[in-house]
């Protein structure tokens, strides 16, 4: 993957070098512009890399309005760029809807707006096209999912990508 310019200044310096003060960042872009790519790229990095010990008990969420949805785009890409690399195959256990790197207690798990996401304590969160998650229910499961008990882990980031959606109002 080659980043462009503005990636490397706009999203991957300010939430990767330093400290890391923010708890929230939004990419939205237009169709097809590689933002899944990058949010795929983002949570590699968090399932090898993030953690308080690098990579070890790490959880990362990808979550959309529907499970194909969410299991269609960033985690299908996070899913080839893993078999692309022996290395990071060889610790994964893949399924349909999940990545475990068992001696490292590390999970990514795809959620679907209809399932409850409360109890968890994730490291990352990654939200697919926002614009879609348009009734109460999908609304409540965003504020659970934002939602952190204090003091058992940091503050996960929250990575929304979307795009603008199709509303004109």
């Amino acid at each position: 993957i080659v980043l462009e310019e503005f990636q490397k200044e706009k999203i991957f310096k300010p939430l990767f070098y330093g400290d890391r003060p923010f708890t929230m960042a939004l990419l939205g872009e237009p169709k097809k512009s590689g933002k899944s790519c990058v949010a795929s790229l983002i949570s590699n990095f968090y399932l090898f890399c993030g953690g308080r010990r690098p990579g070890e008990d790490v959880e990362i969420l990808i979550c959309a309005s529907d499970k194909e949805q969410a299991s269609w785009t960033v985690f299908n890409k996070l899913v080839q760029s893993i078999n692309l690399n022996p290395r990071m195959k060889s610790q994964c256990k893949i399924t349909a809807d999940s990545i475990e790197v068992k001696h490292k207690n590390s999970v990514v798990r795809v959620l679907a707006t209809d399932l409850s996401g409360g109890g968890q304590l994730a490291d990352l969160i990654v939200f697919d096209e926002l614009y879609l998650y348009r009734y109460e229910g999908m609304k409540d499961f965003f504020e659970v999912m934002t939602t952190t008990p204090s003091g058992l882990k940091p503050h996960p980031l929250i990575l929304i990508v979307t795009t603008a959606g199709f509303d004109t109002d």
